[in-house]
């Protein structure tokens, strides 16, 4: 009965993980900054900081969730599976798979945190559009934006 429990919640996570990431707009994989595209002028102003933050946070998630998590639980399923009854192994690979969903909760949890407070703060600086998961600068209109 509990590894049907175990199994009906990593499923569960794991649902509750892709539907939150892709619809958070991950994986992204570039670029970093958010006003250097020609169709945009420079980067001028606080908006365009926080936009930069922004993808800059998403790219780092992107890279530990979509590359770097996956090999872990790789590297931890391949060390039970070649363990032989060894239980130091499969006590190793469990470890490591363990760490890596509680690593993926941490930078779940830290990305809801920062990208709450992006979007508490991006109104403040003007008539930028700040949903949830992406801002977008008008540089013309905002306070504090430098002309070059």
């Amino acid at each position: 009965m509990k590894k049907i429990l175990n199994f009906v919640l990593v499923v569960l996570l794991f649902e509750f993980t892709t539907s939150f990431v892709f619809g958070a707009g991950l994986p992204y994989w570039g670029p970093i900054m958010s006003c250097n595209r020609p169709d945009t002028p420079r980067c001028s102003s606080l908006c365009d900081l926080l936009a930069t933050l922004q993808n800059a946070i998403y790219l780092g998630i992107t890279i530990a969730m979509f590359v770097i998590a996956p090999l872990l639980f790789l590297v931890g399923g391949f060390l039970m599976v070649i363990s032989r009854g060894d239980e130091g192994k499969v006590k190793q690979g469990r470890s490591i798979i363990t760490n890596t969903i509680i690593g993926i909760v941490i930078i779940l949890t830290a990305f809801v945190i920062v990208n709450t407070i992006f979007v508490i703060i991006g109104p403040k600086l003007g008539n930028g559009e700040f949903k949830w998961s992406e801002i977008r600068c008008n540089p013309r209109e905002l306070p504090g934006t430098i002309e070059w």
